[in-house]
């Protein structure tokens, strides 16, 4: 899905947006982009028309959503049934309830909804761009494209069941970063377990 605006005779690509039901109508807001770093050409991020990390808003499938991005995967979606389940199925997480997976985020300071207890001064900044929440922008704008289609540094767990998991998944998946987690894990049967 292309948004109707264009820079430079670039469409923007608008990546995880969901099309209108029958007839009805798609709110369309123009954006001009500077130009990144001195270029003539807008950030890579506007064009490629693909996602980097798995969200709630979006079905489509991204390399590395079988694993919580806190972990060292590229999903970025909610803590539910459906998402432990995914984990669960690609061999992560073994033997975890949604009450762990949830105690996880919890622990590093994560606010899993806008509901969630993290603090008055916390950091609302969605987690891939270093804060503490898994809010995400409105599918279809500039937001949910900059923050879901250009990769972002790595997370850097905080609390001890995170690093114990991470550095166990980090382990295991050393050595074969050209492989997806998915096919890794299945192939070794990867179960990483609650601490």
């Amino acid at each position: 899905m292309k948004s109707g605006g264009s820079w430079q005779g670039r469409n923007q690509a608008v990546p995880g947006g969901q099309p209108a039901a029958g007839g009805e109508k798609v709110p369309v807001k123009y954006v001009r982009l500077a130009p990144a770093s001195g270029h003539d050409l807008p950030p890579d991020w506007t064009t490629s028309g693909r996602l980097v990390y798995a969200s709630d808003s979006s079905s489509a499938p991204v390399p590395g959503d079988d694993l919580p991005y806190i972990l060292g995967g590229r999903c970025v979606r909610t803590p539910s049934a459906e998402t432990l389940a995914r984990y669960q199925k690609a061999g992560w997480l073994q033997g975890w309830t949604l009450e762990q997976l949830r105690n996880l985020y919890l622990e590093e300071g994560i606010a899993i909804d806008g509901l969630s207890p993290i603090g008055p001064n916390a950091d609302t900044r969605h987690v891939l761009e270093g804060g503490k929440s898994l809010v995400a922008p409105q599918p279809g704008t500039a937001g949910f494209t900059r923050l879901f289609a250009q990769a972002h540094v790595p997370y850097v767990p905080v609390g001890p069941t995170a690093k114990s998991l991470a550095a166990e998944i980090a382990s295991t998946l050393a050595g074969r970063a050209a492989q997806p987690a998915t096919s890794i894990a299945r192939a070794e049967g990867v179960h990483a377990s609650p601490r």
